[in-house]
């Protein structure tokens, strides 16, 4: 499902509301790939992708990668 986010969000149909909505999906589910993705939209704030910049919002999805083994919180904020 993650790869159905990045076909949708990368140019098959280049739907960002799907891409958006299969991503965070998948992060649900606890893939820490896309639970990445899911915080940087919302770190970037995209009105295509029906999203705003919500930091609340990046902190958690960010800290749901990082204890999922993920690591981009600590390789990255200091």
């Amino acid at each position: 499902m993650r790869n159905t986010g990045l076909c949708y969000d990368r140019g098959i149909g280049g739907d960002q509301m799907k891409s958006f909505k299969w991503f965070k999906e998948v992060a649900n589910n606890g893939c820490i790939n896309s639970q990445y993705m899911v915080g940087n939209f919302f770190y970037e704030g995209c009105e295509i992708r029906g999203t705003e910049k919500d930091i609340i919002k990046v902190v958690h999805w960010l800290t749901k990668e990082n204890e999922n083994g993920g690591g981009f919180i600590s390789r990255n904020i200091r």
